[in-house]
């Protein structure tokens, strides 16, 4: 025999039995609390809080909301299913529980469900519609605006009530599109406000008042105070290049601030990256920027410090030392050959190139690639060669070892107007101590170069090479440092007045 399906596995229990106390047909009354205030009083409505038991009474129906019912026509004899008893009727009804005069011309059941009135106004709850937002923030920007004091004060703009009240105070501050329309209408109204506070309106980055220089560029003051700006990157939005009249910024209580503050040498750091974002500021946080907290400043100056003339002891050791320059530069630019007989038997000659990059290249001569090449095989950069053997044969010792050296340098030639010489002297034994700075020209690749060379002089032995050759003195010493070229301050206050 076949088994017979169960067709009402998928529907609901059956309700359980009501105890006989409630199988009648009078509906379960909820009285009312003592001193409890119906809803329809508070609502302004008629109540009769007198009314006998004939009345109509407050009954509930199956979904647990309060009925009106009149006594004229009997309440449905069915019972009505709780499932959670009087604790979830109590828990649904959380009003005050009423009892409702009948109305015997109308005998019409109404429910009534409690919940929470927020206002008994809907025009004054209801949030404004999105068309009106722009005249909303107008009004806002007019109203706190002081003309007076030229000063816009938009700072906790959230708390304002017209805000709330129309519902943009709950939009996260980078999220909202208020603070764009705000900037524009900023640009409609007060286009020449100097000074604009947005303290305290949750800020977390400046990009929501980004296009804040785009409709006030000649802003001069900013306040950013109370916050949560947390990281420098959070301020670039606003760049101080594009606010060339921007002179004070304020981010008190800011967690940037207090944490740059908080470490050691913080404050010199915190103000130098606040001046690198707002190179145009004079005051940072209502205190002024000291001066030596400067950024993009040209290397060029117009007005430079005048170059002092050289050094000498004496008149005789100033004759002394441009006869010796004089004599030394115009062999070495044109017949090197005659140089061996310029330096002692025992003199030490040594060289170094220093090729890093300069920190400003003036326009008297365009920036290339530097070739150092020819100048490689023999120099004693110490910094840069490491081979313990190398530097000690890179200092060449007498005149038959430093003639080959100065002879495979490449052909340059100098210029005396471009030097400054510093020249002393020293007795027992005499000796003549001589330092030129300055440039000279590469011959082969018309480049200019700097040196800083310096001297060792005695006077020429009694039948030594150099008095043989007709030099009254003899280079003992020789130490050369060539550099990438740069002007010489002088070079620079000729550019400045010619501009």
């Amino acid at each position: 025999m076949a088994t017979r399906r169960n067709t009402n596995r998928h529907q609901p229990p059956p309700p359980p039995r009501l105890p006989a106390a409630h199988a009648d047909n009078i509906p379960r009354l909820i009285p009312p609390k003592p001193g409890s205030l119906s809803v329809l009083a508070r609502l302004g409505l008629p109540t009769n809080p007198t009314g006998s038991a004939s009345s109509a009474l407050t009954s509930l129906d199956k979904d647990g909301d309060m009925m009106m019912v009149s006594t004229s026509q009997p309440s449905s004899p069915a019972p009505r299913y709780t499932p959670y008893g009087k604790r979830g009727i109590r828990r649904i009804n959380r009003a005050p529980n009423t009892q409702v005069p009948n109305d015997p011309q109308s005998p019409v059941a109404v429910a009534l469900s409690f919940r929470q009135v927020q206002s008994i106004n809907p025009i004054l709850s209801a949030p404004a519609p999105p068309g009106q937002h722009i005249i909303i923030l107008a009004q806002v920007v007019q109203s706190r605006y002081d003309p007076d004091r030229s000063f816009l004060d938009l700072s906790s703009i959230d708390t304002d009530p017209v805000v709330i009240q129309a519902g943009l105070a709950e939009q996260r501050a980078e999220s909202s599109k208020m603070w764009p329309v705000i900037c524009k209408l900023i640009g409609e109204f007060c286009p020449q406000v100097p000074t604009i506070s947005f303290a305290s309106n949750k800020f977390r980055s400046l990009q929501p008042v980004s296009t804040l220089r785009e409709f006030v560029p000649n802003v001069c003051a900013l306040s950013f105070e109370n916050n949560p700006l947390d990281k420098f990157r959070d301020l670039e939005p606003i760049r101080g290049a594009d606010l060339k009249s921007l002179r004070e910024v304020v981010f008190l209580d800011t967690p940037l601030r207090t944490r740059e503050l908080a470490i050691a040498n913080g404050d010199l750091r915190y103000r130098s990256k606040i001046t690198a974002l707002f190179p145009s500021i004079t005051m940072l946080d209502q205190q002024p920027i000291l001066a030596e907290i400067s950024f993009d400043l040209p290397d060029t100056v117009a007005a430079p410090l005048p170059i002092k003339p050289g050094f000498f002891d004496s008149d005789n050791t100033k004759q002394a030392a441009h006869h010796f320059l004089q004599t030394f530069y115009n062999l070495y630019d044109n017949n090197r050959d005659a140089l061996i007989s310029l330096y002692d038997d025992s003199a030490s000659f040594s060289y170094a190139i220093d090729d890093s990059k300069p920190r400003s290249v003036g326009p008297l001569q365009k920036k290339r690639p530097d070739n150092w090449a020819a100048w490689q095989s023999c120099q004693r950069n110490l910094h840069k060669l490491k081979d313990p053997v190398r530097r000690v044969n890179s200092i060449y010792f007498g005149a038959a070892a430093i003639h080959p050296v100065l002879l495979s340098l490449p052909q340059t030639k100098h210029d005396s107007t471009n030097w400054v010489v510093d020249a002393f002297q020293r007795p027992d034994p005499v000796m003549l101590f001589v330092t030129v700075h300055g440039e000279f020209e590469e011959v082969s690749t018309r480049s200019k170069r700097s040196l800083h060379r310096t001297f060792v002089v005695i006077p020429s032995a009694p039948g030594s090479s150099p008095a043989m050759a007709g030099f009254p003195y003899a280079i003992m010493n020789d130490q050369w440092t060539v550099r990438t070229w740069k002007p010489i301050p002088r070079q620079l206050s000729q550019q400045a007045t010619a501009s």
